[in-house]
């Protein structure tokens, strides 16, 4: 699907400006896309709004309950905002274990290339109904639509969200601040990206680290304005210049594999594993990790589980499906007897270009 798929990931902020359903702006995305569909493209919507609209009930306290209420209120809006834009919807539910699960990530790939042929845009959110903990599953929608990217071989991901783009710093902090058109990924540490919206999870923080896992998979992402429906057709249609585009330098030159880029959406998003500059270097040419190599562990993971790896910095520098689990690397390091373990395999470690 990759050459025309694209997923538009709809943030709180965006439909839920002022803490009340936008329906006239979902309306317009629709419609939107609907000229996308009518070009030849295939359209995945991510959507946010499900536990905003689940706490209109007062009488509604957790998180879990709210996302149960307000998911059917959101559907019910998105189906009709759809049928006035005529087009056709289906609703996907999803938590970090359908991504996890190998075979129920290439069914999931299946099923979404099937309503695309068919002229149905997929909307998909997070199953928040049942999730346990945030570190449970994802920890936005941000970065599920990164993860929906790479399922469904996207040439494109656009995070619609209530400001123009990403700025060289936080655009509350004053005038004049400059809106960059384009970032390459490694630039990151130095831009101001903290804060959120009044409404949502996530942050520019989220959304750019949501761009950089969809870039390094070669997917071209750009975070723009939700406010202003127009301009997503204007970019896809027109290959006109609106937001902010996140590349990874070198990924016009790389191929990454379907295996790679399961990889790459299957992590679990509470655990890392901090690595010293030698086992660093020893992933960057192709090496298995060792646990000696392992400077701190964060979180818990349990073996066949896909981790972040971070330098002593807590940069990351890749993902990789491990052997062990946390709590039996513990024991290996409290014992001291980690000589020559192996964590992850060379084969199922992606570092990041």
């Amino acid at each position: 699907m990759k050459e025309n798929t694209v997923v538009i990931k709809i943030g709180t902020s965006t439909v839920m400006p002022d803490g009340v359903f936008a329906h006239e702006r979902l309306t317009q995305l629709f419609a939107e896309l609907k000229k996308i569909q009518d070009a030849g493209h295939f359209c995945i919507v991510v959507l946010s709004g499900a536990v905003g609209m689940g706490g209109q009930s007062k009488a509604l306290q957790s998180k879990q309950a709210k996302a149960a209420y307000g998911q059917l209120l959101l559907m019910e809006a998105a189906h009709k905002a759809a049928a006035q834009a005529e087009v056709h919807i289906a609703q996907l539910l999803l938590s970090r274990e359908d991504i996890a699960n190998r075979q129920r990530y290439d069914a999931l790939q299946i099923t979404l290339k099937e309503l695309c042929a068919q002229g149905i845009i997929p909307v998909v959110n997070e199953n928040d109904a049942t999730a346990l903990t945030e570190q449970a599953d994802f920890l936005d929608n941000d970065q599920l639509a990164a993860i929906v990217a790479m399922l469904s071989q996207a040439s494109h991901l656009f995070l619609l969200t209530n400001v123009d783009g990403v700025y060289a710093e936080n655009p509350s902090n004053g005038q004049g601040v400059e809106l960059l058109r384009t970032i390459e990924m490694r630039d990151l540490r130095h831009l101001d990206t903290k804060g959120k919206t009044a409404v949502g999870r996530g942050g520019m923080e989220s959304k750019l680290k949501a761009a950089r896992t969809a870039a390094t998979a070669g997917i071209t992402a750009i975070v723009m304005n939700g406010n202003q429906p127009s301009l997503l057709s204007e970019v896809i249609l027109k290959n006109a210049q609106h937001g902010t585009v996140c590349i990874i330098a070198t990924h016009k030159e790389m191929e990454v594999s379907s295996r790679e880029r399961w990889i790459l959406s299957a992590q679990n998003s509470g655990a890392s594993i901090q690595l010293d500059a030698g086992a660093v270097t020893a992933l960057q040419n192709r090496n298995s990790l060792l646990a000696v190599g392992i400077h701190k562990i964060s979180g818990q993971f349990q073996a066949r589980e896909c981790v972040e790896l971070q330098d002593t910095a807590q940069r990351p520098i890749g993902y990789g499906l491990t052997e062990i689990s946390s709590s039996e690397l513990q024991k290996h390091v409290a014992q001291n007897t980690t000589r020559g373990l192996e964590v992850m395999h060379a084969d199922n470690i992606f570092v990041f270009p």
